[in-house]
């Protein structure tokens, strides 16, 4: 099959900035969740690449400590729209509650 090829490429993508077609054919991440099981698509489960480098890290919570700020500030509002028990949430570190914020983005 011969290359697809765009003329002008350079122009259109320059006029059309984020905007669909052709390089930056969409401005916003698609994201494909199919079920609301929080251990689906958006858990380090579903990638190998972000499972094993998660495995390196997820015991050294010094990792994480400059970014703690960012989840615990998410807690209620994550809480509320996953319909969450406070036992859930308060136990939630930063690696669960980045699992929780993806859950929340894909619904």
């Amino acid at each position: 099959m011969p290359p697809f090829n765009v003329r002008n490429e350079q122009a259109i993508n320059d006029e059309m900035g984020y905007a669909a077609l052709p390089s930056n054919f969409t401005a916003l991440p698609l994201v494909t969740f199919s079920n609301r099981d929080i251990w689906d698509d958006c858990g380090f489960s579903g990638c190998k690449y972000a499972a094993e480098t998660n495995d390196a890290r997820k015991n050294y919570p010094a990792v994480y400590a400059n970014f703690t700020d960012i989840s615990e500030a998410a807690k209620p509002g994550t809480q509320a729209y996953l319909n969450l028990t406070s036992t859930e949430i308060d136990q939630a570190n930063f690696i669960q509650m980045n699992t929780y914020t993806d859950t929340a983005r894909a619904l």
